[in-house]
């Protein structure tokens, strides 16, 4: 147990998640969530360079990360791009989406989505139990109240998307 508690407060400091703006008090869920997902954007490559000058993340269903990550979107930057916020309610998602959400409630449709950009580089995340069996590249855990998260290395380098090696050791388990 002392081994997690020193891995998330290492995560912590690691991707400077009390830099982000969020108050303290703020730190729901959510919160945690999209703060993760921006960091994830500084550890994973995009090989193929996007002749867009916005970062497209597409959240998919109900919009509980849409605030935290609109904040995040309106001070950081991914690289020199600027940060969009898709919502989309009719579990659609952009042929221009670098990284998309999708929620435990659209989780039967994870394996379309991966066959869905096979031309454009996206990384996809869920929060769902046995995500990355389900198709998912990075999945959030839930461990003893706390949020982790598991890598699907081999779904990620199959997207032609390159992890760094920081961001694997510090992730609760590995495929």
């Amino acid at each position: 147990m002392k081994t997690v508690v020193q891995l998330k407060l290492s995560f912590l400091l690691f991707f400077g998640l009390l830099n982000t703006g969020l108050k303290a008090q703020e730190a729901s869920s959510e919160n945690l969530m999209a703060t993760f997902i921006y960091n994830f954007t500084n550890y994973v490559e995009w090989d193929k360079p996007s002749s867009d000058s916005v970062f497209n993340i597409v959240i998919l269903g109900d919009g509980k990360l849409d605030k935290p990550l609109q904040y995040i979107a309106s001070i950081k930057m991914v690289g020199q791009k600027k940060i969009r916020i898709i919502q989309s309610e009719n579990q659609s998602a952009p042929d221009q989406c670098d990284l998309l959400f999708v929620p435990e409630a659209q989780i039967e449709l994870l394996e379309n989505y991966n066959s869905h950009f096979p031309e454009h580089q996206t990384l996809i995340i869920s929060a769902t139990e046995n995500g990355l069996e389900k198709g998912a590249m990075i999945n959030f855990t839930n461990l003893d109240g706390k949020i982790g998260f598991e890598i699907n290395h081999t779904a990620i380098r199959n997207q032609g998307l390159k992890v760094s090696s920081r961001l694997l050791k510090i992730a609760v388990k590995v495929i």
